[in-house]
């Protein structure tokens, strides 16, 4: 696949340390030489909230790293699928899906340079996989699934660090009555797990402008073990 964006709404927050590492990248939100009038009218609003105590006159530069529309994003990769079915029971299969980023680019502006966002914190990873076996027999089905995010790098607090791969493993249990069995036709039971043992998410210091979190909400969860009962009816 291949897809252009144009104007997708992002905040550039998440690149915070990068701002003036990157000055090319970055220029047209930032305002280098700042009039004094401008710094007043900050200072003078209801909505700023200095986070140190820094007085006006030690303002050099201004960052507009508000949630804004980004001139472009290019996204190039692979998504794919591939499943055996075998005579096991009624019916079983295994498989493994996932995709593969070629590329992520984003500019900030028409003139800005382009910059590669792949991999890095919050945004997609380059890998994803999601393995997958199933069976059924008499009505009853079992399926479990093994899903794997590649490792990345995370670049929001000013050192590049590695954050490690994430591992986790679903399962649902599923029963179907038969059509001869009266006001119980077309009834299904199902049980499922999402990540079945638990495993916690990669721990980062995730720098997101004035907010830290401990997690990347693009590449995983901090939910944990999610249990769900689903009864469904068909007629």
């Amino acid at each position: 696949f291949s897809v252009n964006y144009r104007d997708r709404i992002a905040t550039p927050a998440s690149a915070l340390f990068s701002f003036f590492v990157q000055r090319s990248v970055y220029a047209p939100i930032i305002n280098a030489a700042p009039s004094a009038a401008t710094i007043a009218a900050y200072y003078a609003s209801p909505l700023f909230k200095p986070l140190t105590p820094v007085p006006a006159s030690a303002v050099t530069a201004i960052v507009d790293a508000r949630t804004q529309n980004l001139a472009r994003q290019n996204l190039d990769g692979i998504d794919f699928d591939l499943g055996y079915r075998f005579a096991f029971a009624d019916a079983a299969e295994i498989g493994v899906s996932g995709s593969y980023l070629l590329g992520f680019s984003q500019q900030i502006t028409t003139s800005a340079p382009s910059f590669s966002v792949v991999d890095t914190v919050g945004y997609p990873v380059d890998l994803r996989l999601r393995g997958r076996a199933t069976i059924s027999e008499s009505g009853l089905g079992a399926a479990l699934f093994v899903n794997y995010v590649d490792g990345y790098r995370n670049q929001s607090s000013g050192t590049v660090r590695k954050v490690a791969s994430w591992t986790t493993l679903d399962l649902q249990l599923s029963y179907r009555f038969g059509e001869s069995r009266g006001a119980l036709s077309g009834l299904s039971l199902s049980l499922s797990a999402t990540n079945l043992l638990d495993a916690d998410p990669p721990h980062l210091a995730y720098a997101l402008g004035t907010l830290t979190i401990g997690y990347d909400a693009e590449n995983a969860s901090p939910l944990g073990r999610v249990i769900g009962f689903q009864v469904t009816k068909q007629w």
